[in-house]
């Protein structure tokens, strides 16, 4: 399949009237809004964007020079949105085959999203980002609608007129919660500055997206993911009521995701690589161990162990006794030393974070389940 020539069309003509600030010109994560927003785009490998511009627009411009983006002058911008959606489209170059739309106010819009689209293009398309079968931003529109969308004089804007075209829709499944949040007044801002501090994280239903929707895991195993999640986050608030600086949501992550990979060969190691892709290094690195950790001589107990005795406390769906689980596979694998021997290992680590964890909280493992 060729090469898809794609043009972002990043909308950041608009008043901003119930922010009270100009919206692509406000922060997130030390950079400007539309910085961000087009940094995402480049990361997914568009490199041709537009950026659509009409209040305030010399300020605008200014910060799309260094970043060479072009921008687009809408000077009819309190038309509306549509107004510089036409406007974004009329600069599209010839050769275009499809374009992204998306507004400046959805800026939590992860590069996976825009690579998942482009990975399942199909001309004559309309392709939608789904979140846990919520549709959201930015869809990716192939050109032969662009004529359709100039003409188009009805209410609604482009929403109805895609709406027109649901046949020729396709519906791509995403691990992203950021399709749908987008940002109108200070108090959306704030929010969206809380989920962008956790952005390495994915949240829970974003780890459900992951298993159910995107690598589709049996639900057996989503139940023992799940189980070992709660059981990890209880070790974890006690470790916290006794000062230990524990991330909760981190730990609820890797539990969740631990076994992504269950039924592939080297599954630690394989969901590992999978989750530094998608931009997750710390649940990555977390999963990655959960099978076999190296203790060194720590004297904390950090998320990594946390998960790591969590996954030997449970299994299938049911807390274990850690002694008996581990002894019933020794006594099963008693005639092939090597295997007996890293199950046994396994135990002997197992048991080390188990005595710590209970040294450190003054409580047995049993009462903080």
């Amino acid at each position: 399949m060729k090469k898809v020539n794609v043009t972002a069309v990043v909308l950041a003509a608009g008043v901003s009237s119930r922010m009270g600030e100009l919206k692509p010109l406000m922060t997130l994560g030390g950079t400007t809004i539309i910085e961000h927003v087009i940094r995402m785009f480049r990361a997914a490998g568009v490199e041709e964007i537009r950026v659509v511009i009409g209040f305030r627009a010399a300020e605008v411009s200014a910060v799309l020079k260094p970043l060479n983006v072009r921008p687009v002058l809408n000077e009819s911008y309190s038309e509306g949105m549509f107004s510089s959606i036409k406007v974004g489209l009329r600069s599209l170059k010839p050769n275009c085959d499809a374009f992204f739309i998306l507004p400046t106010d959805v800026p939590l819009v992860r590069p996976g999203t825009a690579s998942a689209l482009l990975a399942n293009f199909r001309p004559r398309h309309i392709l939608y980002p789904v979140f846990r079968k919520r549709r959201g931003h930015p869809p990716l529109i192939s050109t032969v609608f662009m004529r359709d969308i100039l003409d188009y004089r009805g209410q609604g804007g482009l929403r109805s007129l895609l709406e027109q075209n649901e046949s020729s829709a396709i519906d791509v499944n995403v691990a992203d919660e950021g399709i749908l949040f987008d940002m109108d007044t200070k108090q959306d801002y704030r929010h969206i500055l809380l989920k962008y501090q956790k952005k390495q994280i994915p949240t829970r239903e974003e780890c459900m997206a992951l298993m159910k929707e995107i690598f589709l895991v049996e639900k057996e195993v989503i139940d023992h993911c799940q189980a070992v999640a709660e059981v990890a986050v209880a070790l974890g608030k006690a470790l916290k009521k006794v000062g230990n600086d524990l991330d909760l949501d981190l730990i609820a992550a890797a539990g969740l995701l631990h076994d992504l990979a269950r039924k592939q060969s080297d599954h630690a190691r394989r969901a590992e690589r999978i989750l530094c892709q998608l931009g997750y290094p710390d649940v990555a690195g977390i999963v990655g161990a959960h099978m076999d950790i190296s203790l060194g001589d720590r004297k904390s107990i950090s998320e990594r162990e946390v998960v790591f005795l969590a996954d030997k406390l449970v299994q299938g769906s049911r807390m274990v006794d850690l002694e008996l689980r581990f002894k019933t596979k020794m006594k099963r694998y008693a005639s092939d030393p090597d295997i007996f021997s890293i199950i046994n290992s396994r135990l002997q680590r197992a048991l080390m974070v188990k005595h710590q964890l209970e040294q450190l909280t003054g409580k047995s493992i049993e009462s903080m389940i």
